[in-house]
């Protein structure tokens, strides 16, 4: 049995996301399973957060950023995340705790969303919005039925990260994750 849960997922979460996903951990690995804990997955043709970033940074340099774009985040390529996956179902790699796959230095919101602009020949420039305020917004477009591409469960996740000593205590995995790098997520 394998889940491919989240670095969102640790004692303490306030997503429910994150709570959700720890739940499910524990219900894997008290199975005798594996649990990856991928950071925010880029590749060539990669969907969720970082694709509709590539779209809106593509276009446009002008980036409103909650908090200015601080939040800690690792990176996870996809062909490794595919890599660590295919030793896992072999057999190849067994872990009784969850396994770190991502790069081991974070980076930041900002410096993603910097290096997708320049790819796309962009200078970026950030315009910084209160965490509160993009809450209350996104909160109050869930309540009013509104569909966002972007959920208020997932701004908790970006502004409240796992914690580094939690992020060391994970299980190691044999894969490397390579840094975000252009070549890597340009088609």
């Amino acid at each position: 049995m394998l889940l491919i849960s989240s670095l969102s997922a640790f004692q303490g979460a306030r997503s429910l996301y994150g709570r959700a996903k720890l739940e499910l951990e524990r219900a894997v690995l008290g199975q005798g399973g594996i649990v990856l804990r991928p950071g925010l997955v880029f590749g060539v043709g990669a969907g969720g957060l970082f694709a509709a970033m590539v779209r809106a940074l593509s276009r446009r340099s002008l980036a409103p950023m909650v908090g200015g774009g601080s939040q800690r985040l690792f990176v996870t390529h996809d062909e490794h995340l595919s890599a660590l996956v295919g030793a896992v179902v072999t057999g190849r790699i067994d872990a009784d705790r969850p396994l770190f796959a991502a790069h081991e230095a974070p980076t930041t919101m900002r410096a993603i969303a910097e290096q997708i602009a320049r790819a796309h020949g962009l200078r970026l420039t950030v315009i910084p919005v209160p965490s509160p305020l993009v809450y209350l917004g996104l909160r109050s477009a869930e309540i009013a039925g509104v569909p966002l591409p972007f959920r208020s469960d997932s701004l908790l996740s970006l502004l409240n990260p796992i914690p580094l000593d939690e992020v060391s205590a994970l299980a190691r995995s044999p894969v490397e994750f390579p840094r975000l790098a252009p070549e890597l997520w340009l088609s």
